[in-house]
């Protein structure tokens, strides 16, 4: 059986142990070790946590040097400081109270505290020297015996098929017979395709409504959800649980929904309410959407989950600020929920333009990109080329712009990183 360790007890005794190492160094060397603490602003969490800290220094018998610098400070200034503390021999060891504000890059201002008197051990060398521990070149290769059978299954199942397709693309291959080298004559086909060219703008719409209808019902859903107190977690799960179906089980049921002689439609004219004759399924105007409608109330619950989530880690001391100035409930969330989830609500953008090219399940179950090519989207249609018309080479160019819109936008939200965008 595991013992239960006493924290409070652990951490007296090695307060006790560092108090009679510091004594001896004390008596034997008449060296007083000190431990310089460096506060950058007014954060109150950080003002608890330094005061924390000088208080047990002060129990294990450690002098504490004080440096406190305004929220202003410069980047250059707090680096400066840092070197002359380096280069104190009174010094022993420095701490850098984290976060650092804004205009500091707190990577750098860590790096710069030598090696030997970074307390933390948030320097580069000190972090992978307490990550790998004692025998360096043993324990580093520990993690690549694990790590090892899942890069050789990525690169088996993923990175090379993914190689062979680009290869593929300039090939009229067929999946059996000989592999024939024809340049751009794939790409050339595509863009007079007027297939592919439906299924390029199908999938421009797909894109379009789940960057929108399902973005707004979700976070209004959980700035509802953030107001409720009672079964939270019940409905939560309710909202959740279209997500965790099967594809396969999800399309079963509205199919049966939209069935115009047992689905909704009859259900609705016992009141008097006409909702549709044939199953917007079968139909060129509403197959797409109908669809797209399906994979939203499918999706929509996991996006709930996650603004929820960004939601409950906002300081409520913001909201209670803006009670006592009389805001709105439209106000707070307009000036203090969105400006703190955006970053989530960023991500789900990406995660959202990235997953629109590949569509595939809902599109394929229940419509098979009919009628007449109406719902049909890329991944149908390389599908089709590949596996139904045999025309291999043709199914991997399909696939190569796929990749190549993908790897642009990330690349986009990569640039917009790097230019202070909270993403």
């Amino acid at each position: 059986m595991a013992d239960i360790i006493d924290g409070k007890a652990f951490a007296a005794k090695i307060r006790a142990e560092v108090k009679e190492d510091s004594d001896k160094l004390i008596e034997l060397k008449q060296v007083e070790a000190c431990l310089a603490v460096v506060l950058v602003g007014e954060n109150p969490a950080s003002k608890v946590y330094v005061g924390q800290k000088t208080k047990m220094a002060a129990e294990c018998n450690i002098k504490t040097k004080d440096v406190k610098l305004d929220e202003n400070t410069e980047q250059e200034k707090l680096l400066n400081i840092v070197k002359d503390l380096n280069n104190d021999p009174k010094v022993h060891g420095i701490l850098v109270q984290l976060p650092l504000p804004k205009q500091i890059d707190e990577r750098k201002v860590i790096d710069t505290i030598t090696v030997e008197k970074d307390v933390d051990g948030f320097h580069a060398i000190n972090a992978g020297r307490l990550s790998i521990g004692g025998d360096m070149l043993k324990k580093a290769f520990i993690p690549w015996v694990f790590l090892g059978p899942i890069l050789i299954i990525h690169f088996i199942v993923i990175a090379l098929p993914s190689v062979l397709s680009l290869a593929l693309c300039f090939t009229d291959w067929n999946g059996f017979g000989k592999i024939n080298f024809i340049g751009f004559q794939n790409f050339t086909e595509l863009f007079d395709d007027r297939v592919f060219k439906k299924a390029v703008w199908h999938n421009f719409i797909w894109t379009v409504f789940f960057l929108t209808v399902p973005i707004a019902v979700a976070l209004l859903g959980a700035f509802i959800l953030t107001g409720v107190k009672r079964f939270q977690l019940v409905y939560r799960f309710i909202f959740f649980f279209p997500y965790i179906l099967a594809s396969i089980v999800n399309c079963l049921v509205w199919k049966y929904l939209f069935h115009p002689k047992h689905g909704l439609g009859p259900f609705f004219e016992n009141f008097g309410i006409n909702l549709f004759q044939n199953s917007p399924l079968t139909q060129k105007e509403t197959s797409l959407l109908a669809v797209g409608f399906v994979d939203a109330w499918h999706f929509w619950g996991f996006l709930v989950v996650l603004y929820i989530t960004a939601m409950y880690q906002v300081d409520e001391s913001l909201y209670e600020a803006a009670d006592i100035e009389g805001a709105t409930k439209w106000q707070k969330f307009r000036f203090i929920t969105f400006p703190m989830i955006r970053p989530m609500f960023m991500f789900s953008i990406l995660i959202i333009m990235i997953w629109s090219i590949p569509a595939f399940d809902y599109v394929y179950i229940l419509t098979g990109g009919g009628p007449a090519y109406s719902s049909e989207v890329l991944a149908n249609y390389l599908h089709f080329q590949a596996f139904s018309n045999m025309n291999v080479g043709y199914a991997s160019a399909i696939g190569s712009l796929m990749f190549i819109y993908v790897f642009l936008i990330v690349g986009l939200f990569g640039l917009l990183r790097k230019l202070d965008w909270e993403i």
